[in-house]
Formats: C-alpha cells, structure tokens, sequence
C-alpha cells in the first residue's frame, strides 16, 4: 500500500510539542476516547511483563494504567518530545522515549502488551505502524495455545507456560489427508490432466 503523504510529521511533531503544556486543557474529546477505551481493556487485568502506551501525549491513559495497576511495568512513548516529557513528569515510576509508530525505537519481542489512544489518525501509513506493533510484541501473550505435536506441547511446557493453556489437537495436517485419502485416490483430475503415475515429482 501506497501511503498517502497528507500529513507533514515533522510540522505535527513540532505542533503537538509546543503545546503539551496546554494540551490537557483542551482535550475533552481525547479523554473521553481515554475513559472509552480503558473500560474495555480487560485484557489488561493480571497482565504481566512490559506495557508500552504508543502515542503517550500527556500519559492519560498510562495514567489510568498505573493507577489500576501499580506493578505494571510500562513505557511511555511519543514523537513530540514534549508530550513525552509531560507524560514522564506525572508518571515518574514509567520509562519514557521518543519515538515514531511507524518505526518504533525497540527490539522485537520486547513488549507483551501495546496501547494506544488517539494516535493513528495522525499516522499516514496504518500497515507499516501495525506491522511495528506486532514486530515489537512478544509471542507468548496468547491464553490458549493449541499444539500439532506432542514436542510441541514439552518445548512449551519448557518455557514455562501453564500446562492447563496448552492444548493438543493432534496433526491436523494428517488428519486432513486421511479425511480426503478415498476421494484424492479416487479422482479423475490426473487423469483429466494427463498425469501418470511416478511421472511426476512435487
């Protein structure tokens, strides 16, 4: 996708830094996004290892985060660099850096929970952002993990994830052959296509 270059980032940056002071003052739309947002943020209840808010502005919502959550361990993140130090001022216990959704300052599998209020309308290509976030989340956030192979189920085990989370359902991949071994053996199509019998390799 071709991203549409309407929104001048630097001017934004710039735009949003200069007013942090202020901003709150004025944000009545964006705190309610807030309130709308962190009451269906269940997901967040007995959540553990690291949270990182994308697009902090002030840090409302990482605020909110905190306050139900004093142990969650969390970064706070925006490019204007005055957002990020408003939001690090009121949250001494976060960790706080600038940065960028479309190209975020941080290993891969760094963060098992990402959030964010307000942010994406400002960004001008929404698939290389998305692809930020999932390059940056861990792989160990699922709640349910459904397994092909007994090897499977012990490597996970291994890494110390809750037996009662795993599930094996077996090799779905033979499963599938067995169920349609009787038609693939009984179909016309090599035939039909000129197919024969060890005349073909895949």
């Amino acid at each position: 996708m071709v991203p549409v270059n309407a929104i001048d980032s630097s001017q934004m940056r710039e735009n949003f830094s200069s007013h942090a002071r202020d901003y709150d003052r004025y944000a009545s739309v964006q705190k309610r996004v807030v309130e709308l947002l962190y009451r269906r943020l269940s997901i967040l209840e007995n959540r553990t290892g690291l949270l990182l808010d994308i697009g902090t502005g002030t840090g409302a919502l990482a605020a909110k985060v905190v306050k139900s959550a004093p142990e969650q361990k969390l970064v706070v993140m925006d490019i204007a660099h005055g957002m990020t130090l408003s939001a690090a001022s009121s949250l001494p216990t976060a960790s706080a850096c600038d940065g960028d959704a479309r190209a975020l300052p941080f290993a891969a599998d760094t963060f098992t929970t990402v959030v964010s209020s307000s942010v994406y309308q400002w960004v001008d290509c929404l698939p290389s952002a998305f692809e930020e976030i999932n390059r940056v989340l861990t792989d160990s956030i699922s709640d349910l993990l459904f397994t092909t192979s007994r090897d499977a189920v012990e490597n996970l085990t291994r890494e110390g994830i809750d037996p009662k989370a795993i599930h094996f359902v077996g090799n779905t991949m033979i499963d599938t052959l067995r169920r349609f071994e009787n038609e693939a053996r009984s179909s016309e199509a090599p035939r039909r296509h000129g197919i024969v019998e060890d005349g073909y390799a895949l």
